[in-house]
């Protein structure tokens, strides 16, 4: 995406098929079209479908650091690069790519809202959580944008929540088990159980009982 190059596959508006087209010199305090957006969310999600973290990631630096954007578009934005950089073990960058929330009311809606809108919009949704109303929550969305159950998975870490994953199995969804590894792993545990203390109880059960 270099400032006055041509590509054969460039799409109306100045996209290409790898996103909107950016430099810092004339993109900075530019306004991103929706059109655009979609187009960076589509080719980011493709590209971590087809293990190239790294275009995903700087795509939505990109992405980020050329254009200006709406609260909301902000943390959508953050939200795929700290889960763009799970995706390779790079625990720490990820924390520091969002801020997190505190409430859990509020991240809970803005889970929902979020899932919601990708899966109206014909996206793909990867449901990382352990929460069950929020499972619940995503039944009932994908019920009604995805009744094929083929834009929407769930995932869980390993050791973490076995008697939902399998009901989730049972009941013919796809789940994804995550294993944190890397020597940022750790402390991205760490984390995790501090910000969400209930985890402790899970993480106890697994390493008392099984641990698949």
């Amino acid at each position: 995406m270099r400032n006055g190059s041509q590509s054969a596959d460039r799409m109306p508006g100045g996209r290409s098929s790898s996103g909107p087209v950016s430099s810092t010199r004339a993109g900075r305090e530019r306004n991103i079209s929706p059109e655009d957006l979609d187009q960076v969310f589509s080719t980011v999600g493709q590209s971590l479908r087809d293990g190239k973290s790294s275009k995903a990631e700087k795509l939505l630096e990109d992405t980020i650091a050329n254009y200006t954007h709406t609260a909301e578009n902000l943390a959508h934005l953050k939200r795929l690069l700290a889960f763009t950089f799970e995706t390779i073990g790079r625990y720490k960058d990820s924390l520091d790519a969002v801020i997190a929330y505190e409430d859990p009311e509020l991240i809970r809606r803005s889970f929902v809202r979020t899932a919601e809108e990708v899966l109206a919009n014909g996206g793909t949704v990867a449901a990382a959580t352990h929460d069950e109303r929020l499972v619940d929550s995503m039944r009932d969305l994908a019920e009604r944008h995805d009744p094929a159950a083929e834009r929407h998975e769930y995932q869980v870490l390993l050791g973490v929540g076995r008697a939902l994953r399998d009901l989730l199995v049972d009941q013919g969804e796809r789940v994804r088990v995550y294993v944190p590894y890397g020597g940022e792993s750790m402390a991205y545990a760490r984390r995790r159980l501090a910000e969400n203390p209930r985890l402790v109880r899970h993480v106890l059960g697994a390493l008392i009982g099984d641990r698949t």
